[in-house]
């Protein structure tokens, strides 16, 4: 059992996961942020944490996957690994109307892009972008204000504190 949980707690994992609950109760919730910390972990590790059986914890875990609870594993990987020294988020807004499915697919197709999220307030769109150069990103955001014609606003990544997701599968 996880030794930050106080004596006081108790966790049932034993019964029927309904995952069309919502919210997921605390006790999933729990051991998926088992998951969440480490997507390599394996399924024994898990049982011997969270003190369930192995076919238990699988059986749960497909259960969820399959629902799309679990949408996949990731990993964390740092962008200098790949020649990416230039990390920052942006801020996107336009007046014009855009093609959302050109623009969707040019975001989905550039591999700088690693995130892009449709937002409220000031702005339409956010990204987080890592490439090789200042060029590079210049390049990029030139691109987005002449095809898009977005107004861009942004800021480099100085110090990453939680993040630099990636899928895996």
């Amino acid at each position: 059992m996880d030794k930050n949980i106080p004596d006081n707690v108790n966790i049932d994992i034993s019964q029927e996961i309904d995952v069309n609950e919502n919210p997921i109760p605390w006790t999933i919730s729990f051991w998926i942020g088992t998951i969440r910390k480490n997507a390599r972990i394996s399924i024994k590790e898990i049982s011997r944490e969270i003190n369930l059986s192995q076919p238990s914890v699988s059986i749960r875990l497909k259960r969820l996957e399959k629902n799309n609870s679990i949408e996949g594993y990731f990993t964390s990987i740092d962008p200098k690994i790949l020649n990416k020294n230039i990390v920052c988020v942006c801020f996107l807004s336009s007046k014009n109307d855009i093609s959302e499915s050109d623009f969707f697919d040019y975001v989905d197709s550039n591999p700088d892009i690693d995130e892009c999220h449709c937002i409220t307030g000031d702005g339409e769109f956010f990204m987080k972008i890592s490439t090789e150069s200042s060029l590079k990103l210049g390049e990029l955001l030139d691109y987005l204000r002449k095809k898009y014609g977005f107004k861009t606003k942004t800021s480099q990544v100085v110090k990453s504190i939680k993040g630099n997701f990636t899928k895996v599968f």
